[in-house]
């Protein structure tokens, strides 16, 4: 059941693509900077993405480009490993436990879930 329930989520960010584009700045990638917009970087706070289809992901470590997060989202698959190796992170997705959280994606630099779109 859950591997039914989440891939009616995912279906929209596969479907969806990644339309939603921002770029990194130099100058607001180090810690502690300023003027930086929360949808682009992220130094010591989680900020969410915004929503693609029936999804929305939220970068709760590290910087990581919305639209790269939601490239990497989309190659997860519900039927395949556990815990797949998708470019530098590892996903899996969410428990009972971490609901509403769909999938949870970790690399050594960042970290980022998706959820459900408000």
């Amino acid at each position: 059941m859950r591997a039914l329930v989440v891939s009616t989520v995912l279906l929209p960010v596969l479907v969806a693509g990644c339309g939603h584009r921002e770029s990194v700045s130099q100058s607001s990638t180090a810690a502690g900077s300023t003027g930086a917009s929360p949808a682009t970087t992220q130094a010591a706070d989680s900020y969410p993405c915004a929503p693609q289809g029936a999804t929305e992901i939220k970068i709760t470590r590290g910087v990581v480009v919305c639209s790269d997060a939601y490239a990497i989202a989309a190659k997860y698959h519900t039927q395949g490993e556990k815990v797949p190796q998708i470019d530098t992170y590892k996903c899996e997705t969410g428990t009972a436990d971490t609901r509403p959280l769909i999938i949870q994606c970790v690399s050594d630099t960042a970290e980022f879930g998706v959820y459900p779109a408000p």
